[in-house]
């Protein structure tokens, strides 16, 4: 139970003798049930081609030079006159590591010598936790690169629907630029894309694909396993640790453009017709800079950012997206108090939709000399914190506080060649009916409540279900 003020330890008391709360001393705890709802290591692809680079102790950061080199010039001689002198050029770029911790405050009611496990179970949260902060890490680093490509032509997330997807025929251009920009595959002369299980689920119905079996008969494992195989020296990176995993921090539906943040959002009529709007940051972001939040599973966040989707009014512009012969037609409708006719709609009825966050999909496609991991020796490794009662001295007088933390000491990420990562943007086909799956299972079931636990959160990160359209009428 997560505690920061003395109010927290005396709330945790009560909900312990009188609550309900299954903490207890003469009962044996079964560990099994409280790892199940885990991400597998096969998940953790991040960090899984970095260069690494360990700083001697006292070390603050590392620089790294890249020289350049000459060109061929064809021009003679001149008898006896040499030509001027040639110079040279050199880039750096400095990379800093920092320290990550989190923590877990008890009250002296969980005795850690009587339940061990509880030392166990935490012990080993805390330090899985810590590993998924270094992924979400070494994720943002990669998704800062500036080269971005969206689907369906489109040129910022503001312009993205349900099923723009990533093709084949746009990671080969990107492979063919990759060439020109000097990047060099990583291993066995392949580029790496890491994409969500969506993206591999359309990956079956592209063209490429298709031509591919027809031609060679090999794609027996995509079709039968789902697993995805190496294609035109792009090798396929599965993974669910993205944005999805943590609706509750991730907007994935936000997007900045250079001046503002903006929020796509997206909703479903009755017969499957789809609406847009993207809405501005003034007045419907906000940045919790005061207070300490707590998530549904009981992760403490500070800066918290929450969004809100404000109703639609009179003269408003929204986009409609029908499909007409499987060729996607965009309308502009603008509300209108009553009495809607053509492409208008009423105001009552525009905001009787359901609005949720366009689902965006972000891919990662790279080669070598992209992420570069640093740290000082022998400080990169979680340090496994355990604080006993008494241990916090006069904050504590009567030793009613006891702690487990983890902390990692010296760990950076930087990119040493910008060039070579790319950042895709899609909407998976059935993006808009997996989102919020995962972390629904995983941290809370829709509806249950806890104290001190926020679970309007988890309600709208489970907008999903609120849905009725069959996800093959976004196909048809």
């Amino acid at each position: 139970m997560n505690l920061s003020a003395i109010t927290d330890v005396n709330r945790i008391v009560h909900m312990i003798n009188e609550a309900g709360y299954d903490i207890a001393p003469e009962k044996i705890y079964d560990q099994l049930l409280l790892d199940t709802l885990k991400l597998g290591e096969e998940h953790y692809v991040h960090l899984r081609h970095t260069e690494s680079y360990s700083l001697p102790r006292g070390a603050r950061a590392l620089q790294k030079r890249r020289w350049g080199g000459l060109t061929a010039v064809t021009t003679p001689l001149l008898e006896g006159i040499p030509p001027a002198p040639d110079k040279t050029s050199m880039e750096e770029i400095t990379f800093t590591a920092t320290q990550f911790g989190r923590w877990m405050e008890f009250t002296d009611r969980v005795d850690f010598d009587q339940i061990d496990p509880i030392i166990w179970h935490y012990t080993k949260e805390l330090g899985d936790v810590i590993n998924r902060t270094k992924e979400k890490y070494a994720r943002e680093t990669l998704l800062s690169t500036p080269s971005k490509m969206f689907a369906g032509n489109a040129l910022s997330v503001g312009q993205l629907h349900l099923g723009d997807v990533i093709k084949l025929e746009d990671l080969r251009y990107q492979t063919l630029r990759f060439d020109r920009l000097l990047v060099k595959p990583i291993e066995g002369n392949y580029f790496n894309y890491i994409c969500s299980p969506e993206h591999i689920y359309d990956m079956v119905a592209d063209p490429l694909i298709d031509k591919y079996m027809q031609i060679n008969q090999t794609t027996r494992d995509l079709f039968d396993s789902g697993k995805p195989f190496p294609l035109f020296r792009i090798n396929f990176i599965r993974t669910m640790l993205d944005e999805h995993y943590t609706p509750e921090l991730d907007h994935v539906g936000e997007y900045y453009d250079g001046t503002n943040y903006n929020l796509r959002v997206v909703a479903l009529d009755a017969n499957g017709a789809e609406y847009y709007r993207n809405i501005s940051e003034t007045g419907n972001r906000t940045v919790n800079t005061t207070t300490i939040e707590y998530l549904s599973d009981g992760t403490a966040v500070k800066d918290r950012v929450k969004w809100t989707i404000p109703a639609l009014v009179a003269t408003n512009v929204i986009e409609r997206v029908t499909y007409n012969n499987g060729e996607k037609v965009v309308t502009p409708i603008t509300i209108v108090a009553s009495g809607a006719t053509g492409d208008q709609m009423n105001v009552d009825d525009a905001n009787a939709l359901n609005w949720v966050q366009l689902p965006v999909h972000k891919g990662i496609l790279y080669g070598a000399e992209g992420l570069v991991k640093i740290g000082i020796d022998g400080q990169g490794d979680a340090k496994v914190i355990i604080k006993g009662l008494g241990s916090a001295g006069v904050n504590d007088p009567l030793d009613q506080r006891q702690s487990i933390g983890v902390k990692v000491n010296s760990f950076g990420l930087g990119l040493l060649r910008p060039e070579a990562v790319v950042a895709t943007y899609s909407v998976p086909t059935n993006a808009l009916f997996t989102s919020g799956l995962t972390a629904g299972v995983v941290k809370m079931a829709k509806g249950t409540t806890h104290s001190g636990v926020d679970a309007d959160d988890v309600d709208a990160s489970l907008a999903w279900r609120d849905y009725t359209v069959d996800p093959k009428d976004l196909t048809e």
